[in-house]
């Protein structure tokens, strides 16, 4: 009984946990969020799911791109001791087109075509994403449409941005689910594809034996270990392709001269938030087509695909979905493949369920800025609890 009741008098009692609220916001400009590395870095560390696009080496890649169309800022919430614990990185759009004279506030996830979310560390997940709705709706920094591309509906970031900007009487307008497809394949190191009678597997049949008729050497393997012998390749191919500008809904550019810094990015410095992968469609020699996916836990996202328009009657985009998705299936750790948002055929095609997101667009602006918003915007329609 003594030697017991000395173990209970030497037990140190547990730390007080520590409110980890945030109290303090501020909005950083892209200079002053570089000073933040470190701490942001560290926030994104503890934050929970797959927070790569609000990372600080990936937002300083998009930024980079998204200079020439918008102004970069990161909203942030520290706790009472000063600790970083929210973090918003966002693209205020210049008052030009695509949106027509107004300041549309939109987050850094649109440009990597992921979910929306904020960043958010040892904070309670809802109250800390419920405060930051409440401090950039509140005006900082100055915008008239806040503009989210996709949000999960069951989300505490669309439960809060709805309540929030319905008592403050803005106009909330919302899209019906859109669906995000994926693709379970791992069974036995292949993919479930569509039966062998199946339209789009006689097309992929085709499209390999055009490639053989034609006369012309088409391979595909993944080069992920020697990007930079290609970056010049990629950047042209996207130049080709889009031209100077964006691709479209993409947010992002991967011509010159941005294309070399983030791929270097993507490929040597962010593997502590997830693996990127680079797979090429060449003929004969000469890159034709390529798909960036990012490799997260047991998921993998497709991010880029591009290919050279003077080799579209070969179909080497298609000869490359089939040959990077076999080869994704083949890996042991991969439970599901990630499409993105949009219903386009070629996903369809290769999928086999969907989830579900929204497109929300918050209006503040007044006047003639608030009757432009509603009509830009006039495919989403209003919710019954906005005001």
């Amino acid at each position: 009984m003594g030697t017991v009741a000395t173990i209970q008098r030497n037990v140190r009692p547990p730390a007080p946990e520590v409110d980890a609220t945030p109290v303090t916001f501020e909005v950083l400009g892209a200079d002053e969020s570089r000073q933040l590395v470190s701490e942001w870095d560290a926030c994104a560390s503890l934050a929970a799911g797959n927070p790569f696009p609000q990372t600080p080496w990936f937002a300083s890649a998009v930024w980079l791109q998204a200079a020439a169309s918008g102004e970069m800022c990161l909203a942030t919430g520290r706790d009472a001791s000063g600790t970083l614990q929210v973090v918003a990185p966002f693209v205020l759009a210049r008052p030009r087109v695509p949106y027509f004279g107004l300041r549309t506030l939109r987050p850094l996830a649109l440009h990597c075509q992921e979910i929306s979310g904020f960043v958010v560390g040892n904070a309670d997940r809802a109250r800390a994403t419920r405060w930051m709705v409440e401090q950039v709706l509140s005006g900082q920094p100055t915008w008239d449409v806040l503009h989210f591309d996709a949000i999960d509906p069951a989300s505490s970031l669309f439960a809060s941005l709805i309540d929030v900007a319905a008592n403050t009487g803005m106009q909330v307008l919302c899209s019906a689910p859109l669906p995000t497809p994926v693709l379970t394949p791992v069974r036995r190191g292949r993919i479930d594809l569509p039966g062998p009678s199946s339209r789009f597997r006689r097309n992929i049949r085709r499209a390999w034996r055009l490639a053989r008729e034609s006369g012309h050497e088409v391979t595909c393997r993944e080069m992920s270990w020697e990007w930079w012998e290609h970056a010049p390749a990629i950047a042209e191919i996207y130049r080709e392709r889009w031209g100077e500008g964006e691709g479209p809904g993409s947010g992002y550019a991967l011509h010159d001269p941005v294309a070399q810094e983030v791929l270097d990015l993507l490929f040597s410095r962010l593997d502590r938030y997830f693996r990127a992968h680079l797979f090429g469609a060449f003929v004969e020699g000469q890159l034709a087509a390529y798909v960036i996916c990012f490799r997260s836990g047991r998921e993998v996202t497709l991010w880029s695909a591009c290919m050279a328009e003077r080799f579209r009657e070969l179909s080497v985009g298609m000869l490359l979905w089939d040959h990077c998705l076999h080869e994704i299936a083949a890996w042991p750790d991969v439970d599901r493949i990630n499409f993105g948002k949009g219903g386009d055929r070629y996903k369809l095609d290769w999928s086999d369920s969907t989830y579900s997101v929204c497109e929300v667009a918050v209006v503040r602006a007044r006047g003639w800025r608030r009757r432009r918003a509603l009509r830009l915007f006039g495919q989403l329609g209003p919710l019954p609890s906005s005001r």
